[in-house]
């Protein structure tokens, strides 16, 4: 029961998560990329506050079962990581594809599995690993990407934020599995709020540093920027509970996923269509997340 609980709260990380992605992109375009990651962490806050605030009026947060030590030192690497996670990633957004960036960084849920695999001790099924490789075949033909454009992906300046997303892969593949620990030993809300309010105060130190104003016009951006917030602290709040009650094998390549969901947002609000390797892309991706889920 637990295995089919982590895997439908780990499609609701999906979905939230990639409109998440999309509204961040908008945002990221239209207010720059730094401002919008501060604003995405800061007021992400406010969902995990909100449910901690209802566990404390209704006597449901056991702070006796909390480990501190052990919950300061994984959120605290977290907190720092992920502050470099959402500046790469957002710059990635504002100046590269919706098709590309997401796609690219979504292959962290491969670096995660492998992470699990040698430092907490968790045996992925063959039929789990057959279905990992799926996802992982069908994320890379979802990227369109092609082999003869890596050099020029990596050396040149054109706005593709390739290499945006090929560095989140890495530290967001190595921020999941510190998320296990400090989730084990504070549970989901908290980790998730402690985790935003490090985050933000570090975000916050990069804007003062590069002298950068934190106003923006807020009559056509505000929404965007709340949408933002709401639907990606959503969508880790719902990944962190579905760490909890399930492995990091079953969690992650069903998370990994979202990117369908910012790609049909992108097809409904702004008619961008996908190539045909796309379109097999996304039937891959899709059987290996639906199968993995029916059968994780």
């Amino acid at each position: 029961m637990e295995i089919y609980l982590g895997a439908i709260l780990s499609f609701g990380a999906m979905v939230t998560s990639g409109i998440g992605d999309y509204l961040a992109k908008l945002a990221s375009v239209r207010i720059g990329s730094i401002r919008a990651s501060f604003y995405v962490r800061f007021l992400g806050l406010i969902p995990p506050v909100l449910v901690i605030i209802f566990q404390v009026i209704f006597k449901n947060l056991d702070d006796r079962a909390i480990e501190l030590d052990s919950f300061l030192t994984f959120g605290t690497m977290i907190g720092v990581l992920i502050s470099a996670v959402y500046l790469a990633y957002y710059r990635g957004l504002e100046i590269g594809s919706v098709s590309i960036v997401p796609t690219v960084a979504s292959a962290w849920f491969a670096v995660s599995v492998v992470l699990a695999v040698i430092f907490l001790g968790e045996e992925p099924t063959f039929v789990q690993v057959v279905l990992i490789s799926l996802i992982v075949v069908g994320i890379g033909i979802l990227s369109d990407f092609r082999s003869g454009n890596f050099v020029e992906a990596l050396r040149s300046n054109q706005a593709s934020g390739f290499s945006h997303a090929v560095f989140v892969m890495f530290i967001l593949g190595l921020v999941t599995v510190l998320a296990k620990p400090m989730i084990e030993a504070g549970g989901p809300f908290l980790g998730s709020a402690y985790t935003h309010i490090l985050s933000s105060l570090f975000l916050l130190l990069v804007i003062r540093w590069k002298g950068i104003s934190l106003g923006f016009q807020l009559k056509d951006n505000l929404k965007y920027v709340l949408g933002a917030a709401f639907f990606d602290a959503t969508g880790i709040m719902l990944f962190f509970m579905a760490l909890v009650v399930s492995p990091i094998t079953l969690v992650t390549p069903i998370m990994a996923a979202h990117p369908l969901a910012t790609m049909a947002c992108a097809r409904v609000f702004e008619n961008e269509r996908a190539s045909a390797l796309q379109g097999l892309g996304i039937a891959l991706t899709l059987s290996g997340v639906i199968l993995l889920g029916l059968l994780g």
